[in-house]
């Protein structure tokens, strides 16, 4: 006999498993559940099946275990409990791994029986575990983007109008509606005439009417029949209480303001109730209840010790890492600019920009700068080249030769010198990659252009003994007018010649026209007649599935063909270079240890991409079909870095990306077993909350693995940051911001 029919047979149910077809609970139910099926299939849901399944299971867990306890010695129906937790999968976000879920499931239970009044709960136990989320979690956990649902306006009005027929008309909260409703709409209307000067009035109107969480906030949340005053005078109050504590909260925050309002709401309401009850009811009643209030509250007291010792816990995991940070055997000394010679000075890119795109310009130019290491002349020193897109034109695609000791001299180098000057017409130098594409001992350099024609320059140190470069991208076939900050070399069909992929960051091409034209941030096409705003449509489609940048190049090397350097560009529906994601980032390893090199792209705004080398003659992509695994992310590629992180002889992957308090997600950590081609997407286990890695409250770019300890484990570097206005201050108290 297993243990649970044993503690069935001598537990006996609880009186609320007697649940009828007409308990407007299971219509709810039924309608998070398909929103949730929705959301992890169609939409931009970040939560695995695996971390809803969790939530749901530990709170019908901890709701029947805690209604043992402190309530009776009955089996509890942990229906509200699995609605909460429900509510909880679709209003929440955090980065991927199970545990994260934890403090939210604790609070939301936990709430249901502290926060009581005459043994019921006052709160939304799903409010409750939001806020006091968002509150202590130290913002590893975030409430979940808008962008999630897919921007549509048709999900905002299937999640009304399936409100209005399966639930609203049975609890009689109309009142409570209505009055939300009205007092919202006033609350917009003086937001966007306060900001009218700084956002368009219909951006916040048109965001409120298509946001769905703002509508399961209002039908199913606040309307909760357990919680909200059944009196219609109080509804009417309550609503307007909620939209004016909202509209003062604006005041002093921008996110998540209306959960805090309601927070506040209830709690007024819970102080209320229990203020009054103390004040008035000095009957026998009475002094019965505040001495059962007394009861409650001691026996609250082991629940409250419990949930102290678990938000302590939680913050030792997923706390700050400058508070985790350990000495380490190494430090790293800055080199002032007068010793080193490296510099850069701020420039006036930002003042080329096109004025149509100047509100957004800083964003699309946001790239930073990058470095690039290679011994350019063969003295066993490294040499440095720095990109310096933003920088003073004299500072930009600048070439410095090491001396020793940490000194470098600059080398002058004309083409780069043209492009620096002219960025209008020549594009912008946004990423470098050393090479050697002739395979005669010295390294030549490609420049991944922004706005312009990337760049394929030959190291002539070999032939002159000299340090020069000479343009030969016409001759070598690399001719593509691109928007790319990164390219990567593999020898994808080992020949012995190094082979190139050249990524698109943004859509190179302004679509809208027929022909499609250039998209040239520094000087768009002039409108054709009124309204004309064909030159505007550059930005990603969706914050988690953007597919409309450019494609993807990989050119092959075809030098035994010509009499220098030569690339075929291959083309991508044959060999299955498919997609053409937000590309930031390339990386090439050997996933399956079959000699042929994989690809690893990390792409904005939407999934990262995997394709394995069979042979080098196609590549096979590698995708799970849930959120959370391989190639069905929802984040934010920034980096992508290879390297074998857990010593296992199998080549990891690094993936850098965005953790805010708008996105509590993080990096990932690929650990690969090897096994890609039996297993699949499977081979690859994300393990960067496990390992530390997310990189938490950071705004994660570049990155790298390498020993900086040399204790034979590979370490993370990474470069975090984000625009701020320190090259066009424009405006007091404008400090720091992002898009």
């Amino acid at each position: 006999m297993s243990l649970a029919s044993v503690l069935l047979k001598k537990i006996p149910l609880d009186a609320n498993w007697k649940i009828t077809r007409k308990d407007p609970r299971l219509p709810f139910l039924a309608l998070l559940w398909a929103y949730i099926l929705v959301g992890i299939t169609l939409l931009g849901f970040n939560r695995s099946p695996w971390q809803i399944l969790f939530t749901i299971g530990l709170a019908a867990a901890l709701d029947m275990l805690l209604h043992f306890v402190f309530r009776r010695r009955t089996l509890l129906c942990p229906l509200s409990a699995i609605i909460s937790a429900s509510s909880l999968s679709i209003l929440m976000n955090y980065a991927h791994g199970a545990f994260l879920a934890v403090l939210p499931v604790f609070f939301t239970i936990a709430s249901k029986y502290v926060l009581t009044f005459r043994g019921r709960h006052v709160y939304n136990p799903s409010l409750a575990g939001i806020v006091l989320s968002l509150l202590f979690s130290q913002h590893m956990i975030s409430a979940a983007p808008a962008y999630q649902w897919g921007g549509s306006p048709a999900v905002a009005v299937f999640i009304v109008s399936a409100a209005l027929v399966l639930f609203v008309f049975r609890i009689g909260r109309w009142p409570l509606i209505v009055s939300f409703l009205v007092s919202y709409a006033a609350n917009v209307a003086i937001r966007a005439y306060i900001t009218r000067h700084h956002v368009p009035p219909e951006m916040l109107v048109l965001g409120t009417l298509t946001s769905p969480a703002f509508y399961l906030f209002t039908f199913f949340m606040i309307t909760d029949p357990g919680t909200s005053p059944p009196n219609p005078r109080l509804q009417v109050a309550m609503g307007f209480l909620v939209a004016l504590i909202d509209l003062i909260l604006h005041r002093f925050y921008t996110l998540n303001t209306i959960f805090y309002a309601a927070f506040v709401v209830f709690s007024l309401r819970f102080a209320y109730l229990h203020i009054h009850r103390f004040v008035t009811d000095k009957s026998e009643r009475g002094r019965q209840s505040m001495s059962t209030g007394r009861h409650v509250l001691a026996q609250s007291a082991p629940l409250i010790l419990i949930g102290v010792l678990i938000l302590i816990g939680f913050r030792g995991m997923y706390g700050s890492q400058m508070s985790g940070m350990r000495n380490v055997p190494f430090q790293l000394r800055g080199i002032p600019t007068q010793h080193s010679g490296l510099q850069g000075r701020p420039g006036d890119l930002l003042a080329k920009v096109d004025p149509r795109m100047a509100n957004v310009g800083k964003w699309l130019l946001s790239v930073g700068d990058g470095a690039f290491v290679a011994d350019v002349n063969n003295d066993g020193w490294m040499d440095v080249f720095l990109t310096n897109p933003m920088k003073h034109p004299d500072d930009r695609a600048a070439l410095y030769l090491n001396r020793g000791a940490f000194r470098f001299e600059r080398v002058p180098v004309p083409v780069l010198r043209e492009i620096a000057y002219h960025p209008e017409s020549r594009g912008v130098i946004a990423g470098a990659l050393f090479y050697d594409a002739d395979n005669d001992g010295d390294p030549d350099l490609l420049l991944s252009l922004g706005y312009g024609q990337s760049r394929l320059l030959r190291n002539e140190f070999i032939e002159t003994g000299r340090v020069q470069f000479r343009d030969i991208s016409e001759a070598a076939g690399i001719t593509e007018y691109t928007i790319s900050i990164d390219a990567n070399a593999l020898d994808w069909n080992r020949d012995g010649r190094l082979d190139i992929l050249l990524a698109n960051a943004i859509g190179p091409y302004l679509r809208d026209y027929d022909p499609p034209r250039r998209f040239n941030i520094f000087q768009l096409p002039p409108p054709e007649y009124a309204g004309d705003r064909r030159m505007l449509n550059v930005m990603h489609r969706t914050w988690h599935n953007a597919n409309n940048a450019g494609p993807n190049f990989l050119y092959e090397s075809r030098a035994g063909e010509c009499d220098s350097i030569c690339y075929q560009k291959l083309d991508n529906n044959r060999i299955g270079l498919e997609g053409e994601r937000w590309t930031l980032d390339v990386a090439t390893t050997d996933f399956n240890e079959d000699g042929y090199t994989d690809l690893y792209l990390a792409n904005d705004f939407g999934p990262d991409q995997i394709f394995i080398n069979e042979s080098g003659r196609r590549l096979r992509s590698v995708r799970g079909p849930l959120v959370g695994q391989p190639g069905h992310d929802t984040y934010k590629g920034m980096n992508a870095s290879a390297g074998d992180v857990n010593n296992d002889g199998k080549m990891d992957i690094y993936v850098s990306n965005v953790h805010q308090r708008l996105q509590a997600e993080g990096s990932l950590l690929w650990l690969n077993n090897g096994r890609i081609d039996a297993d699949g997407y499977a081979a690859l286990e994300d393990a960067a909350g496990a390992r530390n890695a997310l990189n938490e409250h950071r705004f994660g770019w570049g990155g790298a693995l390498a020993d900086m300890d040399l204790d034979g484990r590979m370490d993370i570097l990474q470069a975090n940051g984000h625009i701020d206005d320190s090259y066009d201050n424009l405006y007091e108290g404008c400090p720091d911001y992002w898009y």
